[in-house]
């Protein structure tokens, strides 16, 4: 599962240049298992050359919750 944020401004140095960019912030709720195709298919299909892939662990949620996400992404 995905969402997408409103765009955003970001400015960050690349290449030794201050450079300023429209980008658009995507959150993908996934498990632990499947986090490295996720990380590969984003790499593969973004058009930067090293595109910002964070990964955020979930360490405690509701039960019903996790069950649904993890449900979700098989």
């Amino acid at each position: 599962m995905s969402t997408s944020f409103p765009k955003i401004e970001s400015i960050y140095r690349w290449k030794g240049e201050v450079e300023t960019a429209t980008e658009w912030l995507l959150l993908i709720k996934t498990t632990t298992e499947v986090i490295d195709r996720v990380r590969e298919a984003l790499n593969e299909l973004h058009s930067y050359e090293i595109p910002e892939c964070i990964e955020i662990a979930v360490e405690a949620g509701g039960g019903a919750y996790l069950d649904w996400i993890g449900e979700s992404v098989r």
